[in-house]
């Protein structure tokens, strides 16, 4: 008997809110305003321009306010593995106190966190392979190829085995989170060969760029409009959505979207009808690392491993789950 995805992420989110409810249960322990210098935390982050990105920075930054944290973080919109590696270096450098890093690719692991381990700095790692584990003091896991999956049960719940075609928007090159999110998308797919991705499209986590990407791929071949696009992220599954649009086709009729982030424009086409469905990934991430660092800046060791659960929202979800994600 399969289980379903709501069941999953339902005890998936149990065990993290146990585990949130026990730290916060601990006497408070933030240093007042005045009383000390702000602890430094460097994010290393690449794509920083994107509306999740952009979000969970925001995020991070106002949850460090409440801990009298300062958050540094690159400044570099675009980048690739070896930027990160040696922007996440030069942080350590500067003698920061905690360095956060969410890795484009997991090659660079090792050096970072040997370079932290050199430094006595702490490395909080945000990743969907455990097996990192060892490569860091915390690990927050993200399941992103849970979350690829759960885009395909939706498509598969909709569709069934019937013969239908599919765009995949693979995500940026290079993107260990998306190129997870492709595995797990295409790996539940077996199950349903009658579903199948007729066209690859390499993505780029900007809607403009996407949006003239999936027109011209609708002009060239107007005859294969797919059934179905799923795309890694947001950004571009939006930038398929206008494509749609522009093309004269109609969104969540002719052609259904799939994506994940769970970002604000994804959950008000969803609302309006013109989207399949969003999986929202890292909600509240910010505020969890914000609090990890704060337990562990004071000497609480109990949390070194937080595995964040998803959260899937399409035509099921009730509007009170709708408006919840779209304003807390």
């Amino acid at each position: 008997m399969r289980v379903s995805y709501r069941s999953q992420r339902f005890h998936k989110s149990v065990a993290l809110l146990l585990i949130l409810l026990i730290a916060l249960s601990l006497p408070s322990v933030r240093a007042e305003s005045g009383e000390q210098q702000p602890v430094q935390v460097g994010l290393s982050i690449v794509g920083n321009s994107t509306a999740w990105f952009t979000e969970l920075i925001d995020h991070t930054e106002r949850s460090a306010e409440n801990y009298n944290m300062e958050i540094i973080t690159n400044q570099l919109p675009e980048g690739d593995a070896s930027w990160q590696k040696a922007s996440a270096l030069a942080l350590l450098a500067q003698g920061i106190d905690y360095l956060i890093l969410f890795p484009y690719a997991l090659d660079i692991c090792d050096d970072i966190y040997a370079a932290a381990r050199r430094s006595g700095i702490p490395l909080i790692l945000v990743c969907g392979d455990s097996s990192y584990r060892d490569q860091c003091d915390i690990m927050i896991y993200v399941d992103y190829r849970t979350e690829g999956k759960m885009c395909a049960q939706v498509l598969t719940s909709k569709f069934g085995n019937t013969k239908r075609s599919i765009l995949a928007i693979t995500g940026m090159r290079g993107s260990h989170i998306e190129e997870l999110r492709m595995e797990g998308f295409m790996e539940y797919l077996e199950q349903y060969p009658l579903l199948e991705v007729t066209a690859l499209m390499e993505g780029s986590n900007n809607r403009v760029k996407t949006s003239n990407d999936v027109s011209d791929y609708l002009t060239r071949s107007p005859e294969n409009i797919p059934d179905a696009i799923f795309s890694c992220c947001d950004e571009d599954g939006i930038g398929a959505l206008n494509a749609l649009k522009l093309s004269g086709y109609t969104p969540n009729k002719d052609t259904f979207i799939v994506s994940t982030n769970g970002t604000q424009d994804a959950l008000k086409a969803l609302i309006a009808d013109e989207y399949c469905a969003t999986v929202l990934s890292c909600k509240n991430l910010g505020a969890i690392l914000t609090l990890v660092i704060d337990r562990y800046e004071h000497g609480y060791r109990g949390i070194d491993y937080l595995a964040i659960p998803y959260h899937v929202y399409d035509e099921t979800s009730d509007s009170w789950d709708l408006n919840s994600a779209l304003y807390w």
